[in-house]
């Protein structure tokens, strides 16, 4: 006897929700159906792939290795769908591009624009945090990511597609003094506001620093934000240096709110990576996108 697909679904939900109550409203369907296909499946098994606490369900030790096979059948299962269907029906299919924050919302929209004009295909363009869109590639959800850092995966392969500089910017009138190039080390004691630790224009940062052996307790770390946007309203308001892409305060720098400072040390910049399954790339529709975003000139975008 054979487990079907949409009880290993309602399996997973009821795994990844912790309850059979939040796992019935995600799945739109009532609790006495989700019980009853949980009941079903441990009694196909003959064993419980949960353990009943006053808290609610947890998932058991047997549980987690059903739940790993589960998730690999429904992934697989959605490539395959989405992959029959871009090949028997092109015309229903769109292409699917995920990108994270910065090109994502500096970048693709202008070469979507651009690729728009010379083709007919259609988009779903998706922004979102690197770990969910990667983790949506290998599920085959979308068809090509645009990343700002990559996670050793198998069955996913990178290539680096674009490099952007960091810059080291202050409100104008904080560091009036410092006109002329200046070193790292001379920075010593200035107070800086950072992304958090986690964050890749943070990490490249740090890397920076590295390689010319300057710590960061060089600087005093005035504050760490989730947000882009709270560090540049905090500089327009304070006394602080912080470090983002070009791309998102060159207006400043060009209006007068921020002044980039010019260091001696050079390299401060970070990648953006095109991640992908090798495969998709027999689809025509996907490889005539990815020959146009590999050749695109970045000088034609304007931020």
């Amino acid at each position: 006897m054979y487990t079907h697909l949409f009880t290993l679904k309602i399996f997973c939900s009821v795994v990844e929700k912790g309850s059979i109550v939040k796992a019935s409203e995600d799945l739109l369907l009532t609790q006495p159906a989700v019980s009853l296909q949980i009941k079903n499946l441990e009694n196909l098994y003959n064993t419980r792939f949960f353990d009943r606490t006053p808290k609610g369900l947890k998932v058991n030790e047997l549980g987690e290795v059903l739940y790993g096979y589960a998730k690999k059948l429904i992934d697989f299962h959605n490539e395959m769908y989405l992959n029959i269907l871009r090949s028997t029906h092109p015309e229903q299919s769109e292409l699917s591009i995920a990108a994270s924050t910065v090109p994502g919302i500096y970048f693709l929209p202008a070469i979507l624009r651009r690729y728009k004009e010379v083709s007919s295909a259609k988009f779903h363009f998706e922004v979102s945090e690197t770990n969910k869109i990667l983790e949506d590639l290998l599920k085959g959800k979308v068809d090509m990511v645009i990343v700002s850092h990559t996670i050793d995966t198998e069955g996913i392969e990178y290539e680096r597609l674009w490099r952007h500089p960091l810059v080291l910017v202050s409100r104008k009138d904080y560091i009036k003094e410092k006109n002329q190039r200046i070193s790292l080390k001379d920075l010593k004691g200035e107070d800086i506001i950072l992304m958090k630790e986690e964050c890749d224009i943070t990490k490249s940062w740090k890397h920076f620093l590295d390689r010319y052996h300057v710590q960061q307790e060089n600087f005093h770390l005035a504050g760490i934000f989730d947000h882009i946007s709270s560090i540049i309203g905090l500089l327009k308001e304070g006394g602080a240096l912080t470090v983002l892409p070009q791309c998102m305060v060159i207006r400043e720098i060009q209006q007068g709110v921020f002044k980039q400072l010019q260091i001696k040390e050079s390299g401060l910049h970070m990648w953006f990576y095109l991640g992908f399954k090798p495969a998709i790339l027999q689809n025509e529709r996907v490889h005539q996108f990815y020959k146009f975003l590999k050749s695109f000139p970045l000088s034609e975008i304007h931020f």
